[in-house]
């Protein structure tokens, strides 16, 4: 029976369930619950107010405290789990996550950042630490590499990188022919930069600064350098 407070996340971690499955069971077409609402649990098992989660092998429970440039997805490369699962055990409803912010890792194990890539017979691979400030475009201009290819060898699955993360760079080729984006120029972003006052310094839209740089929202963090056409 849901209680002033309650959440489909919080439901689902204390009987090890997912959401999906409580909506699928009770044909709920949003996350959106009532007080007093009753809910059927399929296959669940309370655990006393600490979190049960599905049988993955390893239960271990870790926290990992926010740094400046973290972002979700370099957190949940770092640990080996989903960005879905970091949002549920947090039960953090967008991607935004502040520094200093402590969030919950259940069942991931540390790694070094490096990334583990497949065999796919290129003649040449060679190595790129992540520093802050850099991005896929940026990276991907100074070795002359594609962002998409970039991201196919790292299997990232967005455009989000973190300071200390090791990226495969590849070429078929001996030389990488280095190419400069033409009249670009970048902007290091300073406390207080939101996107609206970097479009309006260099007269250029919202949504193009965002093009640019491949941002999915309007988060943007101190000392990251965006490109500026």
């Amino acid at each position: 029976t849901v209680k002033s407070g309650d959440t489909l996340t919080g439901i689902s971690s204390k009987y090890g369930v997912t959401v999906a499955d409580l909506k699928s069971w009770n044909s709920l077409k949003t996350d959106a619950i009532y007080v007093n609402q009753t809910l059927t649990i399929k296959g669940g098992s309370t655990s006393g107010g600490s979190t049960t989660t599905p049988s993955t092998g390893n239960t271990s429970s870790t926290s990992h405290t926010v740094k400046s440039g973290d972002t979700l997805t370099g957190i949940s490369s770092k640990y080996g789990v989903t960005v879905a699962d970091l949002k549920s055990w947090n039960s953090l409803k967008t991607d935004a996550i502040y520094v200093n912010q402590t969030l919950t890792i259940k069942g991931g194990s540390t790694s070094t950042g490096g990334s583990t890539t497949p065999s796919t017979g290129d003649t040449s691979s060679t190595s790129y630490t992540v520093k802050s400030g850099d991005t896929l475009t940026g990276i991907g201009s100074k070795n002359g590499v594609s962002v998409a290819n970039l991201k196919s060898w790292n299997n990232l699955s967005t455009d989000t990188i973190y300071v200390g993360q090791k990226l495969v760079l590849k070429s078929t080729n001996a030389v990488s022919i280095v190419t400069t984006p033409t009249s670009a120029t970048t902007h290091k972003v300073v406390s207080g930069d939101t996107l609206w006052d970097i479009a309006q310094k260099y007269s250029m839209s919202i949504s193009d600064l965002k093009s640019t740089n491949y941002l999915k929202s309007d988060v943007i963090f101190v000392g990251q350098s965006l490109i500026i056409k």
